[in-house]
């Protein structure tokens, strides 16, 4: 409902990040899990906290789902998803695994040990079931992150006094298509764009696509005392 009459429509870094879960996000869960459960066990402690500490795992990637939906993002709807059901899970998981291994034992005795053994035995294969795409997208982040470093090193290297703005690297049809933002206080040349391209498509091994947008930075002062001394 808020992502429907909000005005904005464009989602920051916070949400954007839990569209694409990776496995560091199921270790942190997993964590949260085990405190949430070692809390709650020993009286002295706020039990407040570990609701804290688990909403903080399971309650954003419900808020994302439903600004997703919102916004009719349906890949960022399954992201997020597969991240509240990986830390749901994960939370579950750790946590009777702790009060599996300090011996204790709920006041209903109605479910056999047998039977909450298997339970978890389930819920732990199936934690396994969800670190498979979770380990795809975790491969192929880290392989982004790396394509991102090398082409910004490369450029840099290029191009002296630059700094990076920023850097996207898409990929469509054997094609890394490479969108630089960079600082610099000076143009370059058709060549030296055709040595960088040469390099990249070397490093990662890949047909390159390049384009380079440069923020003109030039010292305050400097060029308009040299255009005085020039007229004169």
């Amino acid at each position: 409902l808020i992502g429907l009459i909000s005005p904005i429509n464009e989602f920051g870094t916070e949400v954007l990040s839990r569209t694409q879960p990776t496995l560091f996000e199921l270790f942190i869960a997993l964590a949260a899990g085990f405190a949430g459960a070692f809390i709650i066990s020993y009286p002295k402690l706020a039990h407040a906290i570990a609701g804290v500490v688990i909403a903080a795992a399971l309650v954003p990637p419900i808020c994302v789902i439903g600004l997703s939906l919102a916004e009719r993002n349906l890949e960022a709807v399954g992201g997020s998803l597969l991240l509240f059901i990986a830390n749901l899970i994960a939370v579950t998981v750790s946590a009777a695994l702790f009060f599996l291994f300090a011996k204790f034992k709920t006041l209903n005795y109605s479910s056999s040990e047998g039977n909450k053994k298997k339970n978890l035995v389930w819920s732990i294969l199936t934690l396994i079931v969800i670190c498979i795409p979770l380990v795809i997208i975790t491969s192929n982040t880290i392989l982004d992150f790396q394509r991102v470093n090398l082409a910004n090193k490369i450029i840099m290297i290029n191009i002296p006094n630059s700094e990076v703005v920023e850097t996207k690297i898409n990929s469509m049809d054997d094609i890394y298509y490479i969108r630089a933002t960079i600082r610099a206080n000076q143009n370059i040349r058709q060549y030296k764009m055709d040595e960088i391209s040469t390099e990249l498509a070397h490093e990662l091994d890949n047909s390159i696509n390049l384009k380079i947008f440069i923020i003109p930075v030039m010292e305050g002062g400097k060029f308009i005392e040299q255009d005085i001394i020039s007229a004169q």
